[in-house]
């Protein structure tokens, strides 16, 4: 019997295989993009920086200032996409039978352990 059930998951189990390494390469490539335009703002503002350290600006407060400014756009971004996902799921619900719309919420927090 486990053998049949065995072959029976199998293209199942291949499938979450899968995309959970498309999970992990776009989990890659957003934490790759949110460097990047981080980097690119610190380089963009690196004269202003100078300036605010030789003023006598502590560490913390340019720091602070570097990771505001570039979380933010990152943090519109989340929620933009929770709102899409909430919609999409709504749709999902309409669409396909015994699909709850907030059924990837739930999992998602107990995956957090929120």
């Amino acid at each position: 019997m486990e053998d049949v059930r065995n072959d029976t998951l199998a293209s199942q189990r291949f499938s979450a295989l899968i995309l959970g390494v498309f999970a992990s390469v776009a989990l890659a490539l957003a934490s790759v993009g949110i460097y990047s335009v981080l980097s690119y703002i610190v380089r963009g503002r690196s004269r202003e920086i100078g300036i605010r350290a030789a003023l006598g600006a502590k560490r913390v407060d340019v720091v602070r200032m570097v990771v505001v400014e570039g979380m933010t756009p990152t943090l519109i971004g989340i929620v933009t996409g929770t709102v899409a996902a909430l919609a999409a799921g709504r749709l999902m619900e309409k669409l396909v039978f015994g699909v709850s719309a907030l059924g990837l919420v739930i999992g998602i927090a107990a995956w957090l352990h929120v």
